[in-house]
């Protein structure tokens, strides 16, 4: 049996991150964080497969946690990574890898 992947979200709105964990929780493990430095803590421990971070955290801008992200995870996941942005309504940009 294939173990499931870790996905992490760092969002502060609790039923944001309740949502998003039981559509997710049936074929992945969930992890979860509250602000920008939970989210690398648990980033740095646990290394995710994918992490679903917020832009507006209460600690710090998503932006501004994202390089940080990138430099705490294992290597051969830290050489590509995605960032959606958006409003709520689905409005927003793409930006590519490294």
């Amino acid at each position: 049996m294939r173990n499931k992947q870790k996905i992490l979200i760092i969002d502060d709105e609790t039923p944001f991150r309740n949502a998003l964990r039981r559509i997710l929780e049936k074929d992945h493990l969930v992890l979860e964080a509250d602000s920008g430095d939970a989210g690398l803590q648990a980033a740095s421990q646990e290394e995710p497969d994918l992490i679903l971070l917020d832009i507006g955290l209460p600690d710090a801008s998503g932006l501004d946690v994202l390089p940080r992200l990138k430099s705490c995870v294992h290597p051969h996941r830290g050489d590509d990574y995605r960032l959606r942005t958006g409003e709520r309504g689905g409005h927003g940009h793409e930006a590519g890898g490294v």
